[in-house]
């Protein structure tokens, strides 16, 4: 019985160093699988988009369950279109920035010429349309209303990220309020799939009551901007457009034919 227990000790001893070692092989392996995804990350963020880039040839989602996925060059194509990034559903500030776009949307329409608003957020499409039909419920059933429906704003998710890390506007100010790889508060002015203006919050967003700048990001903002027809866009450096994929929107046809406004 104690040889048959010495050699039980000794067999749970060499088992139990040979998971200590894989554990160990593992967990460095993961180290510099991290490192290396953070080099990637990095690079991928390092241009910024700015006038004259190519809107960059990615996917968003719409609705959930089943999720349609979107090609965002096919879908503004020969359109003049805002895309207005968020930097999360349901933040009160960015639902409040949100409304100035829904309360502006005649005069977005009809005297800009806007023919469709893209509101994203990184979030997933579940998330984004749930706010989506949250913030148009209090819309339609306000006073600023009076009686309007949405008819130029579309809501997407972009869940990963993609979008976001194409465009260089990963925001790095918002970690504190537990916000991590979201996007920047900006708005690309977009005509035939070429953005002519960026307009961006620049500010950080280090407080705790999720007060984001949008003083340059609002409906007003962007309204007054391009009434101006001044060089309102702040200069980013190089088109990241230069060094993306060549995919032609012409080239993918998602089933695109059941987004429509205000209804994921």
């Amino acid at each position: 019985n104690s040889c048959c227990n010495e050699i039980l000790l000794g067999s749970t001893s060499m088992t139990t160093t040979v998971f200590q070692a894989a554990t160990t092989i593992l967990l460095s392996f993961l180290l510099f699988c991290s490192h290396d995804a953070a080099a990637a990350f990095t690079v991928a963020s390092a241009s910024t988009i700015a006038k004259g880039s190519k809107i960059p040839p990615v996917e968003l989602h719409w609705g959930f369950n089943p999720i349609t996925k979107v090609f965002l060059p096919q879908y503004i194509a020969d359109k003049k279109v805002l895309i207005v990034s968020t930097v999360g559903a349901f933040i009160p500030s960015e639902t409040a920035r949100i409304r100035t776009y829904l309360e502006n949307q005649d005069q977005l329409a009809k005297e800009l010429g806007i023919d469709n608003v893209v509101v994203y957020s990184v979030n997933d499409g579940a998330v984004v349309g749930l706010w989506n039909q949250a913030l148009l419920k209090d819309f339609e059933s306000s006073s600023a209303a009076k009686k309007k429906k949405n008819k130029l704003i579309t809501f997407f998710g972009d869940p990963s990220g993609e979008f976001t890390r194409a465009c260089g506007m990963i925001s790095e100010d918002d970690r504190e309020l537990g916000l991590v790889g979201r996007s920047k508060p900006f708005v690309l002015c977009v005509e035939n799939n070429v953005v002519s203006r960026v307009l961006a919050d620049s500010g950080s967003n280090s407080n705790s009551e999720n007060k984001f700048h949008q003083d340059v990001t609002s409906a007003k903002a962007v309204i007054d901007a391009l009434k101006r027809r001044e060089q309102t866009s702040i200069k980013f450096g190089s088109d990241p457009a230069s060094s993306s994929s060549s995919s032609s929107a012409a080239a993918y046809e998602p089933n695109n034919t059941t987004v429509q406004r205000g209804t994921n």
